[in-house]
């Protein structure tokens, strides 16, 4: 009977011990295949972010087209001079201001039809693999325990020992049903992930397509017809030539003839050095730099122009909800509760800074 029972302790102890090896190695296989799953949707949430800055690019790109558009019209209106190209500052501002703002939210809407709104019932598949690979090492984790019992109450021989190899055979066929189902499912999920964005980048490059077709479409009402942009490389100067002007004479003090006792008068005289050429003057011209003297000789003091009055914009600032790290270098880390400055809206992904740093951040992070 004493052999019996060693016999059985035996053969138990082998099966516990081949099923632990046999959970090792489908351990290695399972977390490959997480690894695998996990490092796909990263890179899926890098292009979306990709997609919400181009969204913000797009966005920035029409209003400082309208800013251009603006400087150039006020800086041509009102001067009787500039007849030529009043016209042309005119209609670029008027077709520039055309509902900016309409096609920058037709912009958002598509992105977010085409492109977010499929990409986020997409991504609901990985948050349930998730929630199942959780549950998975919940019940892992109940297997172990109860096998650790099993072992404990055999070497006492409890009477508890039956009641736990029962529960230890239902846990462990729990295990193993959610284990093998999420080894099928998670390599059938990353090979899928090619069916899916065929249909739905194909819907980015044709919103893309489209913003470049209207945006041409709508500067191409700008009159340019006869006028010859090649001119801009060769157009002449119309000031008077160095060589010509008083500039490129040097002045050498005043002249005291006796004759002239009380006068005096200034006198100039050609520099000793070769006067540059024309087209060199940008650089090493004088004029801007060459003081002017006091009766004597003594440089003026030249006078301090007020500094420019700085303009404050208003701040757009958010306060975090969660913590959020970084993933890549074009985002920004932050954790609940600290105060982010919002330096662009669009999309689902903002561009904002703390403490000196920029970045992109998720927009439903921060409130």
């Amino acid at each position: 009977m004493k052999k019996l029972k060693a016999g059985l302790s035996k053969a138990k102890d082998a099966t516990v011990g081949k099923l632990t090896k046999g959970d090792q190695n489908k351990d290695e296989e399972f977390n490959h295949q997480f690894k695998t799953l996990k490092h796909n949707q990263e890179q899926i949430n890098k292009l979306s972010r990709c997609i919400a800055e181009y969204n913000s690019a797009a966005g920035a790109m029409l209003k400082a087209q309208q800013k251009i558009a603006e400087v150039l019209s006020n800086m041509m209106e009102g001067d009787a001079l500039q007849r030529d190209i009043q016209p042309l500052a005119q209609s670029y501002k008027q077709v520039t201001e055309a509902s900016i703002n309409e096609k920058i939210n037709l912009l958002d809407e598509l992105i977010k039809l085409q492109f977010n709104d499929p990409l986020n019932s997409y991504l609901n598949e990985y948050k349930e693999i998730n929630e199942r690979v959780k549950e998975r090492n919940r019940r892992h984790g109940e297997k172990e325990k109860l096998l650790t019992e099993t072992a404990k109450y055999k070497a006492k021989n409890d009477p508890r020992l039956q009641s736990t190899e029962s529960k230890l055979a239902a846990a462990t066929q729990a295990y193993e049903d959610l284990n093998k189902e999420l080894t099928i499912d998670m390599p059938i999920l990353v090979a899928d992930r090619g069916k899916f964005f065929l249909p739905v980048i194909a819907n980015v490059i044709d919103i893309q397509g489209g913003f470049y077709k209207e945006l041409g479409k709508q500067l191409s009402y700008v009159p340019l017809s006869g006028i010859d942009k090649s001119k801009g490389h060769s157009h002449p100067s119309v000031i008077t030539p160095r060589e010509k002007s008083s500039v490129s004479r040097m002045y050498s003090g005043f002249d005291t003839s006796p004759h002239q006792q009380g006068h005096t008068s200034p006198s100039y005289s050609a520099p000793s050095h070769n006067s540059p050429s024309h087209n060199s003057h940008s650089h090493n011209s004088p004029s801007h730099n060459s003081p002017s003297h006091t009766p004597s000789g003594q440089p003026q003091v030249p006078t301090r122009a007020a500094p420019p009055v700085p303009r404050s914009k208003p701040e757009v600032r958010a306060r975090g909800l969660w913590d959020f790290q970084a993933q890549d270098g074009n985002e920004l880390s932050f954790r609940a509760g600290e105060t982010l400055t919002i330096l662009t809206q669009q999309g689902d992904w903002w561009k904002a800074s703390l403490n000196g740093r920029e970045g992109m951040i998720p927009a439903n992070y921060v409130q």
